[in-house]
């Protein structure tokens, strides 16, 4: 309920301003909700603060980058918060707490125990650690709001809650791959992590992820309204599951169905909007069978927060099989690290033409998931290639690691869920080790960069494969 800005309302805003400098217009006014149940519109504080002579902005429009380069002391553990979005722990903590704490928001009791979580795993003294900036922006936190947090620890002290931790092992199922099905009845299997397109059902390792990270992935991009795919796996000829994929788009996608690795179905979401298909590929790649069926146009230069600079060309090019019977025009972005010469990658659009302005949109939904562009084909190509010569042992589930019950009889217990996030985030990520790496964190519109000290540029690059997000935003290792 919003109140009238009364001469004690007036004074509480300006002391909140005073105490917290650096706020905006938006976070003082989310302040003032938090703390004191205050619901006031940001223009109201906005006009409040320049009558009395403060330079402020409404904040209707975000910043690009909304804090630069803060230093991080333990920056690693950011790295357990990602390994968290694949499983779930913090949220579901946070909806099972939340009967205990009536008086606090979902969202800031799960920043409680991400706080206390991390500062019980690397300190013994909490009151010491959760106080840090540093510790606190690694559980999403501006400030220490004491007074709420005293309230979260005295209810947990009494109730000392004991949590069922068995619902989590949906999230943790293994996921062998997804089937595309076209309201044809036409379909297409790809992996989970819809790096490239298969036949059937994947068989190798590699490609396998959990229930919760596959889903979560599949929905943000239907959220966006496409579905990108890493690379096809197109030789010389463009691969006849492209052909198929074409031919399928057409009718429009119905349903996208979950295996597990006995091939079975776990879960069917069904698709009721239009979704665009972004598929990259590698141009030098597939020398046979393709040329321009329009003039070529010339390379526009694009920048990206993090990415750096690209250049792009939109043209058709006319794709045929071996045999010489299926032939296809489609759209593609060609993308290059110089503004001449032969393009490093390609995206196939499946669209007959692309608007002004659509080009960027659709470069970024898949240079955020897939940075690393023909690496990514040449590691997979690797893996497949090395399943033909040696058997291929299917992973176990990370869920046997998960206890079924975890009791808090104190806070420092919830130290435990960061140690056995820390165990699953070093079986996952070959030569990780979050702890003790400090850093800094940058936190833009679209991305979060987070650089650690002392991690090896492959652990770097095996992270940012992985695709994190935290908080909608892509996770960029530095």
């Amino acid at each position: 309920m919003k109140k009238k800005v009364n001469a004690s309302l007036k004074k509480l805003i300006l002391s909140q301003h005073k105490k917290n400098p650096a706020l905006g217009v938006r976070k003082l006014a989310d302040l003032l909700k938090e703390e004191y149940g205050i619901s006031l519109s940001k223009s109201t504080v906005h006009s409040l603060l320049q009558s009395r002579g403060k330079k402020l902005k409404r904040g209707a429009k975000r910043a690009k980058i909304a804090y630069k380069k803060k230093d991080l002391d333990e920056a690693g553990l950011m790295i357990l918060r990602c390994i968290d979005s694949q499983i779930g722990f913090f949220d579901y903590l946070a909806d099972e707490l939340k009967i205990y704490l009536p008086k606090l928001e979902k969202e800031l009791i799960k920043k409680f125990v991400i706080l206390t979580s991390f500062a019980s795993l690397v300190v013994e003294d909490l009151d010491q650690v959760i106080r840090k900036k540093s510790f606190l922006r690694l559980a999403g936190l501006d400030r220490f709001p004491a007074k709420k947090f005293n309230y979260f620890k005295q209810l947990i002290k009494r109730y000392q809650p004991s949590v069922e931790l068995k619902p989590l092992d949906r999230n943790l199922i293994l996921i062998a791959g997804v089937k595309i099905i076209f309201r044809d009845g036409s379909n297409i299997f790809s992996d989970p992590k819809l790096t490239t397109l298969w036949d059937s059902l994947p068989q190798i390792d590699y490609f396998f992820a959990s229930f919760k990270s596959c889903k979560e992935r599949i929905l943000r991009m239907l959220e966006q309204r496409c579905l990108v795919i890493g690379y096809t796996k197109s030789f010389d000829y463009l691969s006849d599951l492209v052909f198929r994929l074409s031919k399928a788009k057409r009718s429009q996608i119905a349903k996208i169905e979950f295996f597990d690795l006995n091939a079975k179905l776990i879960e069917q979401i069904k698709v009721n909007k239009k979704i665009d298909i972004i598929l990259g590929y590698y141009p030098k790649g597939i020398a046979k069978g393709v040329r321009l069926s329009k003039n070529k146009s010339s390379y526009r230069r694009t920048h990206l927060e993090q990415l750096g600079s690209f250049y792009l060309m939109n043209v058709c090019k006319e794709f045929s099989q071996l045999s010489g019977n299926k032939r296809v025009i489609l759209n593609n972005v060609l993308i290059n690290n110089k503004s001449y010469g032969l393009p490093n990658w390609g995206i196939i659009t499946f669209s007959a033409r692309l608007p002004k302005g659509k080009v960027k949109l659709i470069f970024k939904q898949y240079i955020y998931l897939w940075p690393e562009l023909e690496e990514n084909l040449f590691e997979g190509t690797k893996k497949i290639e090395s399943s033909f010569f040696k058997e291929e042992s299917k992973r176990k589930g990370i869920d046997t690691m998960i206890p079924s019950r975890l009791v808090i009889s104190k806070l420092d217990k919830l130290g435990r869920v960061s140690q056995l996030l820390s165990v699953i985030a070093k079986e996952l990520i070959e030569g990780l080790e979050p702890r003790r790496k400090n850093g800094f964190l940058e936190i833009g519109k679209e991305h979060i960069l987070l650089v650690l000290s002392g991690a090896s540029a492959a652990v770097k690059k095996n992270l940012n494969r992985q695709a994190f997000f935290i908080d909608k935003k892509r996770v960029i290792f530095g």
